[in-house]
């Protein structure tokens, strides 16, 4: 948001841009008190829809001038994941007012990174066998690398996720992902006995990780540059988590799997994880017919 309020300095709302306001903090209330919607999302969400609204100019809020919003993001070279952000938080609060508000965008396709199984033992190895003074928490954030590792959540789920959500009879979690749309994963061995007993003593309704996403960010930063490794993020384990579900499904169907294991809307997005695994990669080359005669 920093470059767009640059781009803003210096405009003042007109009088009637004033009138939208009271419009977005109802509705800001409205989001805030869904309990499927992350605070973090959110308060995003809102900064997003009080920029719209300086940018407005007492212009009316309408398909035109959001079109034209976010016309005026993309003039000014914001990152693409940034433009769909504004978008994502417009979309919605034009539909409760009524408002059909829908574009396409041609998004460029970046591939996630890939990380080993090595690279995760050895963070997690860190994490288990910390030694300073806060030493007492390695039990929580091992487990919040399990957590990551084995389930592919994304950090607002992994964050919101509460003890109701677990069901250790059947052995399985129970998510509310994007658009409120719930999927179950099932839980790993190894992750079962350390979320068990972590979350011994709880109540079902606190949640499991009561941290805020910076603190998380920090925390898996951390222990991932402490085994050598800079391009780590919560996200990572989810990109990690897809890839071994992929590799390892073992089905022909493990594409499809991957998809709803993860809460991918679009098969597609689930597809670009094949383009970053080696052992698949090499196999396709391999498997390429003989030119040389050689064996």
């Amino acid at each position: 948001m920093i470059n767009l309020v640059g781009a803003l300095r210096g405009v003042k709302a007109g009088s009637e841009a004033a009138v939208t306001a009271g419009e977005i903090e109802t509705y800001g209330r409205h989001l805030k008190a869904r309990p499927t919607v992350n605070p973090t999302t959110a308060k995003r969400y809102l900064d997003c829809l009080h920029c719209y609204e300086v940018w407005l100019l007492g212009r009316p809020i309408s398909k035109d001038s959001a079109t034209d919003f976010i016309s005026f993001l993309r003039e000014k070279k914001l990152s693409w994941p940034t433009v769909r952000c504004y978008y994502h938080a417009l979309k919605p609060f034009l539909d409760e007012l009524g408002i059909e508000f829908h574009l396409k965008f041609k998004k460029t396709r970046h591939l996630p990174r890939y990380h080993s199984s090595e690279q995760i033992k050895s963070i997690l190895e860190i994490a288990r066998h910390r030694k300073d003074k806060w030493g007492k928490l390695s039990e929580r954030d091992s487990l919040i690398i399990l957590t990551l590792a084995y389930t592919g959540l994304r950090r607002g789920e992994l964050l919101s996720l509460r003890l109701s959500n677990i069901n250790f009879q059947t052995k399985t979690i129970r998510v509310t992902g994007k658009g409120d749309k719930e999927r179950v994963i099932p839980i790993a061995t190894d992750l079962y006995e350390p979320l068990l007993k972590f979350t011994k003593g709880m109540t079902t309704s606190e949640r499991v990780f009561p941290l805020g996403p910076n603190r998380l960010d920090v925390i898996v930063r951390k222990y991932a540059q402490a085994a050598g490794i800079n391009d780590m993020t919560p996200h990572s384990f989810r990109h990690y988590f897809v890839t071994q579900v992929i590799m390892n499904a073992n089905d022909p169907s493990a594409i499809k799997i991957a998809q709803q294991l993860a809460g991918h809307a679009d098969i597609s997005t689930t597809a670009i994880y094949l383009d970053i695994i080696p052992e698949h990669l090499n196999q396709a080359v391999n498997n390429l017919p003989k030119l040389t005669g050689g064996k």
